[in-house]
């Protein structure tokens, strides 16, 4: 694409310069933003409604740049990209896509193993992510991870290089994803040393959330849950004093049946 952009005007040179960012084909761009085909490839100007369009598709990106080249400070564009991952940068404000492949908190979900598409943004300050990291936003999925974590709740993982594997700490919550595109949420005990990881839920129903071991040929990749975004705040003290109130009703039916 790169030889085709020398061609048109500058600012058709950034919007394609732009689509490559995202990956798409020409006809998704099309498809996407209702411009007429052909567009982009015809070395006329560019109209008030094509830019109307684009903007009002895509609306993350600079107008200040579209239309000078020149980069807005307030607003710079700039994409760092890794795989799975993207990471958009604006001043001291870090905005980090969510996916919208559901991440399963459950031992049945899954993410596809298609590029998945953004389905909206989380802003987070700098200062509170990790220099040079790479970060994905997740939804959870069900109630495995509950009271901890909730059904469509947002996390902000870190993915964690192999080299750090044997070094993760216990009792921490982490995204997996095995061999077969599966993915985890799920409390992990490390031992990585025997050659396993053992996977844990948060929930006490353990007939349906049951704890598993993971072997080590079988883990792909690690992100840590470094952020939690969720509309509930349990209250964990009610949590425990339900169940020591549950615990104390057993012992005095025993007791009641022994008397």
């Amino acid at each position: 694409m790169q030889q085709e952009v020398q061609k048109f005007s500058p600012i058709k040179q950034r919007i394609l310069q732009y689509v490559d960012t995202l990956g798409i084909s020409k006809r998704e761009f099309y498809a996407k933003t209702g411009i007429s085909r052909g567009t982009l490839e015809s070395p006329t100007g560019i109209t008030e409604e094509t830019l109307t369009k684009f903007f009002a598709t895509f609306k993350d990106v600079d107008p200040l740049w579209i239309i000078s080249g020149e980069k807005n400070k307030r607003n710079e564009y700039v994409i760092k990209s890794n795989n799975e991952a993207l990471v958009y940068d604006t001043d001291s404000i870090i905005r980090i896509p969510v996916f919208d492949a559901s991440f399963a908190a459950g031992l049945s979900g899954c993410i596809n193993g298609a590029q998945p598409n953004v389905e909206e943004y989380l802003a987070i300050p700098q200062t509170m992510l990790k220099r040079g990291a790479v970060y994905a936003g997740i939804r959870s999925k069900g109630q495995s991870m509950s009271p901890t974590i909730f059904d469509s709740d947002r996390l902000i993982v870190r993915m964690l290089d192999k080299s750090e594997w044997m070094d993760m700490r216990d009792e921490h919550v982490y995204a997996i994803i095995d061999n077969e595109s599966r993915g985890f949420l799920k409390r992990v005990k490390n031992r990585f040393e025997q050659g396993f990881i053992v996977c844990m839920s948060d929930n006490l129903d353990k007939i349906n959330y049951p704890n598993f071991t993971m072997r080590a040929d079988e883990v792909v990749s690690i992100w840590h849950a470094d952020l939690h975004v969720s509309a509930l705040m349990p209250n964990i003290n009610e949590t425990y004093y339900n169940r020591l109130k549950r615990l104390e009703d057993k012992v005095d039916t025993i007791f009641g049946k022994l008397l």
